[in-house]
């Protein structure tokens, strides 16, 4: 069976015309409720982006999620901690519904900004084998703890894209 030469086809030709489009290209389904922008991207790979809590959703691996990509999330207090995954912290954050920031890298939060990742977090995904739990590890826990970066993380936990999936949201 042979296909219609379609470039051939005056009906599709007067309506690509009757459009203005004046090359032949492809369409990618993009839908901005359930997918990063360019801008997003570029946001979260920056100083970050300001949500609210019900926003960010649970991956199946525990991490956290922001449309399709995964992200850590900032709270606004100094000296706080970021979070990577479904923790009890988190999920007590959710019923306060506070603010966050999300982000892919560690937003530029000044010289003097302390803020750590959540022990509580490491712990929930057993990070490179992070248990504060068993004494025989806590030393090598708190090298996990101390070392840790988001840029390390997302080599093991890629940022985007992410498998869209029914998680839950907050």
């Amino acid at each position: 069976m042979k296909l219609p030469d379609f470039l051939a086809f005056e009906p599709f030709n007067e309506l690509r015309q009757g459009m203005g489009a004046t090359e032949l290209g492809h369409f990618d389904l993009f839908d901005p409720k359930i997918q990063l922008s360019t801008h997003e991207r570029e946001e979260l790979a920056g100083e970050g982006l300001g949500i609210a809590i019900s926003a960010i959703r649970a991956l199946d691996d525990l991490t956290l999620a922001y449309k399709d990509g995964r992200v850590a999330a900032f709270t606004e207090e100094p000296g706080g901690y970021f979070h990577v995954s479904n923790c009890a912290n988190i999920q007590a954050l959710a019923e306060q519904k506070a603010k966050l920031k999300v982000a892919t890298v560690e937003p530029l939060l000044g010289p003097s900004s302390q803020v750590k990742v959540c022990a509580d977090c490491l712990q929930r995904l057993r990070y490179e084998g992070f248990d504060m739990n068993r004494h025989r590890h806590r030393q090598y826990s708190e090298g996990i703890l101390s070392r840790f970066t988001l840029t390390k993380f997302f080599s093991v936990y890629s940022a985007y894209p992410i498998k869209m999936n029914d998680s839950p949201k907050f």
